[in-house]
């Protein structure tokens, strides 16, 4: 992050950066000893929470995603209290409704990742993505990891009106998603706009 840092800022962009991390914690769980792999060792899901607190506090942070197990929801509640940026969910929620319900009932999120493959239905995807938005969320669109250059998670974004889109590194169908998003702001006649001081604590949403 330091490194990262030091590159916007020689770059001259610094006060049109902020970043977000998809820590995917399921990854590194272990669930015989209920605690996450950190350096070769384990630490505690307080610890965690900890770090990822630190490091919101240090760097612009727009969101976390996936701050713990995807099955963790109370571990999620407590990391949203904690943590000073917004958390949203890919695995913990799924593009599912059920779990979006859930999430929200509990007070465990700020936002989803929006994925239509995962729960399996272009209908539950769409009503996944309104459900959360309609409960103050945000909805953030995302490429995939091997994806196809037609994949439709970008166009359901746009015609779902959400505000995010992630693509990835500028590679293969990544730079067909930035281009494609591009194309339709220029021509809709949008501003290009970066999201640095992005909060949705509590699902107070503020775009600056």
């Amino acid at each position: 992050m330091d490194m990262i840092e030091s590159a916007v800022r020689e770059s001259g962009y610094k006060d049109n950066v902020c970043y977000a991390i998809d820590c995917a914690a399921s990854e590194f769980y272990n669930e015989t000893e209920d605690a996450y792999e950190y350096r070769e060792g384990l630490v505690s899901r307080d610890t965690l929470i900890g770090l990822l607190a630190g490091l919101a506090e240090k760097y612009p942070l727009a969101f976390i995603e996936d701050a713990l197990h995807e099955n963790d929801f109370c571990g999620h509640a407590i990391a949203r209290e904690r943590i000073p940026c917004a958390l949203i969910g890919d695995d913990l929620l799924c593009t599912s409704l059920k779990r979006a319900k859930k999430a929200v009932e509990l007070g465990v999120t700020d936002g989803m990742v929006f994925k239509p493959n995962q729960c399996g239905t272009v209908t539950e995807a769409i009503e996944a993505a309104s459900y959360m938005e309609n409960n103050g969320m945000l909805v953030v669109a995302s490429g995939r990891a091997g994806g196809t250059a037609d994949a439709p998670e970008r166009e359901m974004a746009v015609a779902l009106g959400v505000p995010v889109a992630k693509n990835g590194a500028p590679r293969g169908t990544r730079v067909n998603g930035y281009n494609y998003l591009i194309r339709v702001a220029e021509e809709l006649s949008l501003p290009v706009k970066n999201i640095r001081g992005l909060r949705l604590k509590n699902s107070g949403i503020l775009f600056s």
